[in-house]
């Protein structure tokens, strides 16, 4: 062990060393702005850092007693959600450098003095905000991340609390969801593993949330109800969030898909696309192509108006077609399907449902296009031999680093009954529906939790 603890305490060095290289690394202890993160457009940089959180967490696993390395992060969740939704960091960002007392700083949100910061006292000892006197905190780069940049008074006034994320990148509100819904959700995971009617079921009305909210539709049809409409929503500007958390990767960027290899006129269909946004840029890239975006009427609706706003001279190329990706696919041999973020949604079943709708659909030269995370295993395997590898002692999947990709999986299996899958698994999946995986994509950096599949039709 104790050879182990000297690897890892050399290459946290030798990666700290490489970052030195760099300039502008930003500090603890300054705000965050997007600028800040520049240096992440270097690989070197992006491998040193990725390099040091590993490392150091698997050096604190080794070193800590196993008792705390368990007992920890369960009221992270809870002590987020109270300052987001009672606007601390706002207030802190207004006082500025200096900070404010939490006597001064309650009064101004209607909070008791003393729990609020006990509240803060617990962020603060995890880099989560500063105390930088007694009873007297600011913000850091962590916690204002979740600034709004919208005045206090602003959102004090607010009559509807959902309205504070309008116009924001979303993560306070992703964080709002994680801290709220999917944390209740998550509290009845063990009896929904246990309850014979559910423990076994792949139906999305039988996941977690169900039990949580005690309702009986899937999660987006208890979204459509009109008196969720404040929770729907707040749900679709949290997932604007995730790009927070990795920014939105375009279908040029985040695949090895080469689409010099189409012919002009070809069309390509993105199935459950949302708005297409992903597609518009390839649609910028490749004015020889031809678009068609599938989705809920009530979301496809809107867009025509997205996409004019971004490149008005692209939306005469773009339709499109209400539709759902449970029903019999109505565009037949395109060039490429494009199914991003959608099989994640389902469980096997439901996905396989899909994965055969295009492969009927689908010409012999058609390409499907998936852009979803595959989970790695986390010790080293031959069956993820496509995947990045490090040498160890990290771990082969990078541990902490890519542990967005386990999250996602698991809050699919609490809202959704659906999951992340590993690279067989999809194998497995696409081969049953009647596709062969051709090619799995390189990340696009060691923190890509993104990896596109492009399979043909066999």
């Amino acid at each position: 062990m104790a050879e182990r603890i000297l690897q890892l305490s050399d290459l946290i060095s030798r990666a700290a060393h490489t970052l030195q290289a760099y300039a502008n690394i930003p500090d603890l202890n300054d705000p965050y702005h997007p600028a800040s993160e520049e240096f992440r457009t270097n690989q070197d940089a992006v491998l040193a850092t990725n390099t040091i959180v590993e490392a150091a967490f698997q050096l604190i696993a080794c070193v800590r007693p196993p008792a705390l390395s368990i007992f920890h992060h369960h009221i992270r969740a809870s002590a987020l959600r109270v300052c987001v939704e009672s606007n601390v960091v706002e207030a802190l960002r207004e006082a500025g450098p200096k900070g404010m007392h939490v006597d001064d700083l309650a009064l101004k949100l209607q909070l008791p003095a003393g729990k609020l910061g006990r509240i803060l006292r617990y962020l603060a000892t995890n880099h989560i905000f500063r105390e930088i006197e007694p009873d007297v905190f600011c913000n850091n780069r962590i916690s204002s991340v979740l600034d709004s940049m919208k005045s206090l008074k602003d959102l004090l006034l607010c009559f509807r609390p959902e309205d504070k994320h309008n116009n924001t990148n979303g993560f306070a509100a992703l964080m709002e969801l994680f801290g709220g819904d999917l944390h209740k959700s998550s509290a009845y995971l063990l009896e929904n593993l246990k309850d014979p009617a559910t423990s076994a079921s792949e139906e999305p009305r039988h996941a977690p949330l169900q039990r949580a909210f005690k309702i009986d539709v899937p999660i987006f049809e208890w979204y459509n109800q009109s008196e969720q409409t404040p929770r729907l929503r707040h749900f679709m500007v949290a997932m604007q969030g995730t790009g927070v958390l990795q920014p939105e990767a375009d279908l040029v960027k985040c695949t090895s898909f080469d689409w010099r290899t189409l012919s002009p006129g070809c069309l390509v269909v993105e199935v459950g696309g949302g708005l297409g946004l992903s597609c518009l840029t390839v649609a910028q890239e490749f004015p020889d192509l031809k678009f068609e975006i599938q989705d809920r009427k009530e979301v496809v609706s809107r867009g025509p108006t997205a996409w004019e706003t971004v490149d008005p001279d692209v939306v005469e190329r773009v339709h499109f077609r209400a539709h759902s990706y449970l029903l019999p696919q109505p565009t037949t041999n395109p060039a490429v399907f494009v199914v991003k973020h959608v099989i994640h949604n389902l469980s096997d079943p439901y996905a396989l449902q899909v994965l055969k709708l295009l492969r009927a659909a689908a010409a012999p030269e058609t390409r499907l296009l998936l852009v979803d995370s595959i989970i790695p295993y986390a010790c080293p395997s031959s069956r993820d031999s496509e995947l990045a590898f490090i040498p160890p002692p990290p771990l082969d999947n990078f541990g902490a680093v890519n542990e967005r990709a386990y999250i996602s999986d698991l809050t699919m299996m609490l809202n959704l009954n659906a999951q992340e899958r590993t690279l067989p698994h999809l194998r497995t999946l696409l081969g049953a529906a009647g596709w062969k995986v051709s090619e799995v994509g390189k990340r696009d950096g060691m923190d890509n939790f993104m990896q596109p599949i492009i399979a043909l039709p066999v």
